[in-house]
């Protein structure tokens, strides 16, 4: 390959490397939302399914 064909692939190959560079921080950034969405799901579930039981243990201890 010639300098002057190294040269004229060069931009090309710079447009490629920042749309991957784009593509990837966009993935990044949907698998950041759904992480942070399934946390919270997961945790409002959690202290959910506690609350009931607990606050009959919390009445029952409290009538004592």
């Amino acid at each position: 390959m010639a300098k002057a064909d190294a040269a004229d692939i060069l931009p090309d190959v710079l447009r490629f490397n920042e749309a991957i560079d784009q593509v990837l921080a966009e993935s990044l950034g949907r698998f950041t939302q759904k992480l942070t969405r399934s946390g919270s799901l997961f945790v409002g579930t959690l202290v959910h399914d506690f609350r009931n039981p607990l606050a009959a243990v919390y009445n029952s201890a409290r009538r004592c």
